[in-house]
C-alpha cells in the first residue's frame, strides 16, 4: 500500500478496474469499466476470457464477446463468430462451440447465443463495428423442440415467454431458463408467477432444481398429489358419532 504511511492502514490496495470521475458536487461517479470485465447474473466476467477461449478452437477464426440488453434487467452474453468454413447447420454448430466452452469455462460464462458473421460490419478506421451487429436469435440454443403435453405445462410456457420475451409457441418444455437468457432476477419474477397463477407455494431452490418446463411442472404435479394424498387420509380418519334415524 503506497498510501500507508499518510493513511495509517497497512496490507495491500485492492485496484477495482473500475472507471470514475468528480462530479461538481466532489462526489465520485461510476462511469464504466478499464477493461472488458463485467457482471452478469450477479458474476463478475472477463469477456476477453471468453473470447481467448473462442479463439483457441479450431474452427474459429475470429471471435467478439459482447453483452446484449433485452430490458434495463435482462442481459445475456452474445458471441459473434467467423468460422473457418460456412456454417451448414447454425443450431448444431452453436451447441457445438457451447459444449467445447463449457468444459473450460463455468455455465454463467458461456454464450446464451452465437452469431456467424460471413463478413464483419467495420468502422472508417477499419475496426468492428459493434453498433452495426445484427441482433441475435436466442431461440437458436434449443436443442429441439418438445410441445407442452398438458394444461400446466402450457401455462408455464406462456409464464416463461412473457419473462423471457421469446414467443411462447417455440418454447420447448426440454429448454433451460438460464440458457434462453434467464437470471437471478427474472427466477424472483418467475417464482412469484408460478405461486400466483397455479395457485402452489414453490421457494427459489425448487425453481433452481428444476431447470425446464417439464421438470417444474413434474415437481408441482407431485406436491398436488401428496396434498391430495394427505386429505384424503384425513378424511378417512374422521369419526362420526352414532346417532338413530
Amino acid at each position: 500500500n503506497p498510501y500507508s504511511d499518510d493513511l495509517g492502514c497497512k496490507g495491500k490496495v485492492y485496484k477495482t478496474g473500475d472507471l470514475v470521475r468528480y462530479g461538481e458536487d466532489g462526489l465520485i461517479e461510476y462511469v464504466g469499466r478499464v477493461d472488458d470485465q463485467i457482471k452478469i447474473r450477479g458474476f463478475r466476467v472477463e469477456l476477453g476470457e471468453i473470447q481467448r477461449r473462442l479463439n483457441c478452437l479450431d474452427e474459429v477464426v475470429n471471435a467478439l464477446v459482447m453483452v446484449k440488453s433485452i430490458d434495463k434487467i435482462d442481459k445475456k452474453l452474445v458471441a459473434y463468430i467467423e468460422l473457418k468454413q460456412s456454417v451448414n447447420n447454425e443450431r448444431e454448430q452453436a451447441l457445438s462451440l457451447a459444449t467445447a466452452l463449457s468444459t473450460e469455462l463455468p455455465v454463467y460464462m458461456v454464450p446464451a447465443a452465437f452469431v456467424f458473421m460471413n463478413e464483419w460490419p467495420l468502422t472508417t478506421n477499419g475496426k468492428i463495428d459493434k453498433k452495426a451487429l445484427p441482433e441475435a436469435d436466442i431461440n437458436l440454443m434449443q436443442t429441439g423442440y418438445v410441445a407442452p403435453q398438458n394444461i400446466l405445462e402450457n401455462q408455464l410456457v406462456v409464464i416463461w415467454g412473457e419473462l423471457l420475451q421469446i414467443e411462447s409457441a417455440i418454447i420447448s418444455t426440454t429448454a433451460n431458463f438460464f440458457e434462453l437468457g434467464g437470471h437471478s432476477l427474472l427466477i424472483m419474477k418467475l417464482l412469484q408467477r408460478i405461486n400466483e397463477e397455479l395457485g402452489v407455494d414453490l421457494q427459489i431452490p425448487d425453481l433452481y432444481r428444476c431447470e425446464n418446463i417439464q421438470q417444474i411442472s413434474g415437481f408441482i404435479n407431485s406436491i398436488q398429489a401428496i396434498h391430495t394424498q394427505g386429505s384424503v387420509i384425513e378424511e378417512d380418519n374422521i369419526e362420526f358419532e352414532d346417532f338413530e334415524l
